[in-house]
């Protein structure tokens, strides 16, 4: 993966800045730690994925890898850990490969009745050919969860250094996701966002919502849909809507692990530009984590990228 190639100096003091936000987050809850359990507990997913997208202009292969993860050391502080990593192989075509990367670390405060704090620090980087851009993203974030229903905010600023003669960009940034859960089997989700670039240059618009419903069967299955308004800076909107299923092998045999998914979406994207993609990938849950699909635009109806240029690339098409 290529580098950004920025001017060093100034992309090094904001690193750093951000590092220090979370790094103090850790250091205000280092006295929750001693009444800590003897070792971490670790909740999460892993996820390999492959998309075949088939669009009006040219066909294209995703090879995606995924973590998210909650490492719990008491009840009261955990750290989740995301990392992320897609690469797009146009077929046919003399279009280059594009990649994109994405790391977040999120110290997280729990208060005991359901209700939370947390900082995020993320830090996402993406190559065509010679170009590349980063994307650092820091923020704090609050959420209620009543077991039932749940409600998270977010607001923090990112800033995008671009490779190519663009210059340096920032943007502020808030979202808002809730979860309804009427059964324990159906969870219904949503997420909205909002980046405001300086200067008055625009906004970077996005609202997701979906649901997944699991059958005892081991079966489950889900549906999600997306708009990202990228603002005439970034060339439009874009939407998609995908239905998927996947199935648990452990019912299948206790010697099997991991679900398998397959889901089928439909982009459109501003100016008739249309494509199908069908994902087929594995989730492999780590701890107490439940299966859910995150090379998939359900995952930013789940509210689980944050920044939402980053969310908005990563969902339609690209990881």
């Amino acid at each position: 993966m290529a580098n950004c190639l920025g001017d060093a100096d100034s992309k090094g003091t904001r690193m750093s800045r951000k590092l220090f936000l979370v790094a103090s987050t850790v250091v205000a809850t280092m006295p929750l730690l001693a009444v800590a359990q003897t070792s971490p507990e670790m909740n999460g997913t892993l996820s390999f994925s492959t998309t075949v997208t088939n669009g009006d202009a040219q066909k294209s292969k995703q090879t995606a890898f995924n973590f998210v993860s909650d490492i719990v050391f008491s009840e009261r502080f955990s750290l989740g850990l995301d990392v992320d990593y897609g690469r797009v192989n146009p077929s046919g075509t003399d279009a280059p490969n594009a990649t994109l990367n994405r790391i977040q670390l999120e110290p997280t405060l729990s208060f005991g009745n359901g209700s939370y704090v947390g900082a995020y620090y993320q830090y996402a980087s993406g190559a065509i050919s010679i170009f590349s851009v980063g994307l650092e993203s820091a923020g704090v974030f609050a959420g209620y969860d009543a077991d039932k229903w749940a409600v998270e905010g977010y607001a923090g600023r990112t800033s995008m250094d671009l490779s190519f003669g663009g210059g340096d960009m920032s943007a502020s940034n808030i979202g808002l996701t809730a979860f309804v859960r009427p059964t324990d089997s159906l969870e219904i989700f949503g997420h909205a966002a909002q980046a405001n670039l300086r200067d008055d240059a625009g906004k970077i618009k996005i609202f997701a919502m979906g649901a997944q419903y699991d059958f005892d069967s081991g079966l489950m299955g889900y549906v999600a849909a997306e708009t990202v308004d990228f603002g005439d800076i970034f060339g439009g909107t874009g939407s998609q809507v995908a239905f998927g299923f996947g199935y648990d092998l452990a019912k299948w045999t206790p010697n099997m692990r991991g679900t398998v998914t397959f889901e089928v979406a439909r982009n459109h994207f501003e100016g008739g530009m249309n494509n199908n993609a069908v994902t087929i990938g594995w989730l492999i849950p780590i701890g107490g984590a439940k299966s859910t699909p995150l090379s998939s635009v359900a995952r930013t109806a789940r509210g689980g990228t944050r920044a939402p240029f980053v969310a908005g690339v990563g969902s339609l098409g690209c990881v």
